[in-house]
């Protein structure tokens, strides 16, 4: 949602907030009223479904938790496990890394088939002076992250829901608060008409004003 749209919005809220003003002044107002209440509250929603899905989804922050389980205890464990087992070519290739821009899948396949390779030699690993929890850090770190990147891609694929509703969802308020400044500047009620100018006014945009097209350094001196 962009600044626009959010400044326009907080105008919606405060005609909703001061409603009880404005419902007296026409028989239709209350239900206009009612409905864009309604709608400002499921643009609300949406919005903060807008806002979770960018602090949750975040593919590349369980991605980068990949990276460094690889780094901080596959890398590790394999260079240190790699003497033990020469010529077994079984558990070479097992517990052989991928590279670190393989595909997620391929690095998370590696790591259960080390833990799988591993664990039945943990009394040779540890009467070797390595650190046999070693294996289970990594089994514990690879089911945590699939359960991570499951959530981050569904979040993912969900993302551009709340978005695709907005469009219509403002649609629908434009219209209601036009027939509701229609209504308002059929009465004779100076004092209301004053008040719904001061509710239905959208804030100007902060930061530097936007200098005029055409005009040069010459003309601003001047």
């Amino acid at each position: 949602m962009d600044d626009r749209k959010k400044r326009v919005l907080e105008s919606w809220r405060r005609i909703v907030g001061s409603g009880a003003s404005l419902s007296t002044l026409a028989p239709e107002v209350p239900a206009i009223l009612e409905r864009l209440a309604s709608t400002v509250a499921e643009i609300d929603m949406y919005k903060q479904q807008q806002f979770m899905a960018r602090k949750l989804l975040l593919v590349t922050h369980t991605r980068r938790a990949l990276d460094r389980m690889r780094t901080e205890h596959m890398l590790p464990l394999a260079r240190l496990t790699r003497p033990l087992f020469v010529g077994m070519s079984g558990i070479e290739a097992a517990i052989r890394v991928p590279h670190k821009r393989a595909p997620t899948e391929e690095i998370l396949a590696a790591a259960e088939a080390m833990v799988k390779a591993l664990r039945p030699h943990r009394e040779l690993i540890a009467k070797s002076k390595i650190d046999p929890t070693r294996i289970d850090c990594i089994r514990d770190e690879t089911r945590l992250l699939k359960k991570r990147f499951r959530t981050a891609y569904a979040a993912s694929a969900d993302r551009g829901a709340p978005t695709r509703q907005l469009p219509a969802l403002f649609a629908s308020a434009r219209m209601d608060v036009a027939m509701l400044d229609a209504l308002v500047r059929a009465t004779s009620d100076a004092a209301q008409v004053f008040l719904w100018k001061q509710l239905s006014r959208v804030q100007k945009r902060l930061g530097r004003p936007r200098r005029k097209r055409g005009t040069n350094k010459r003309e601003q001196a001047a």
